[in-house]
């Protein structure tokens, strides 16, 4: 329940645009490395809360601009939200921008391979 939009919740109403909330949450739980998100709330205390304005903290080592773009997701008011194409332009720009490469080998070995992020194999350019 910590997952669905405020309109899921309150309406049973379930669009695109709650798709995104949803979707703003996941982004947030990779940043926050798995973390349960209102990890410390009930689920009905979490959803008063995001109805008066609350939501999820900026997780370590997330970049500013990213966190900018998750509350861009959990708008309150469902079509003031951003659109998903909205979301994978900014990624894109930003990814091609900054060019940034990752190696994404798809070799059984590369996707059983437990290197840390910090080692030469994610090669920020």
């Amino acid at each position: 329940m910590k997952w669905l939009a405020p309109e899921c919740i309150k309406q049973k109403k379930f669009t695109h645009f709650s798709d995104i909330w949803s979707y703003g949450v996941l982004v947030w739980e990779v940043f926050a490395h798995g973390a349960t998100p209102y990890a410390k709330l009930t689920a009905v205390e979490a959803a008063m809360s995001i109805g008066i304005g609350m939501r999820l903290q900026q997780p370590i080592g997330c970049p500013a601009g990213l966190y900018q773009l998750m509350k861009r997701m959990w708008h309150l008011d469902p079509e003031q939200r951003i659109t998903i194409e909205e979301v994978q332009t900014i990624l894109i720009n930003k990814l091609i921008r900054s060019d940034i490469s990752y190696d994404l080998s798809t070799s059984d070995s590369a996707l059983s391979d437990t290197t840390p992020p910090t080692s030469p194999r994610f090669n920020a350019r």
